[in-house]
């Protein structure tokens, strides 16, 4: 699951926008199903930063488990593509509005990932991935 924490004021975003966000975010990972992909957004009353108060600031941190990258010199080709693709999808609601923003990517170990109690099929069981896909729901082992 790519899961998207998006740190920001109360005020920052419409519901309308959230949901534009949310489902521009969730087209970036076109190769997994889409309930895969979570989006909260995360009120911060009074975020800093370098000591200033910032209403107009966006804090990204997105937790990867579905998919890995490797740290070798094809991983970290596929890890910048990847973060230039989130910066463009970012752009429209955040530097085009005059909001600044800042964001990180973490890998976490897909063995310790679970949804409803089961280990998701990895993006190599493809016949098994694509049924989580079609029925856009987890779906136990046969």
């Amino acid at each position: 699951m790519p899961l998207h924490l998006l740190y920001c004021s109360p005020t920052l975003y419409t519901a309308e926008d959230k949901q534009n966000l949310s489902l521009a975010i969730t087209k970036l990972y076109a190769m997994l199903p889409d309930f895969y992909v979570v989006v909260n957004f995360v009120p911060i009353e009074d975020q800093y930063v370098g000591g200033v108060k910032r209403d107009n600031f966006l804090r990204t941190v997105v937790h990867h488990l579905a998919v890995t990258t490797p740290d070798t010199a094809e991983g970290n080709v596929k890890k910048t593509a990847f973060m230039d693709h989130y910066s463009a999808t970012l752009k429209p609601f955040t530097l085009d509005r005059g909001i600044s923003w800042e964001a990180e990517v973490i890998q976490s170990d897909p063995v310790f990932w679970r949804m409803d109690g089961i280990q998701p099929p990895t993006t190599l069981e493809k016949e098994r991935l694509q049924a989580w896909r079609d029925a856009g729901t987890p779906l136990p082992r046969l």
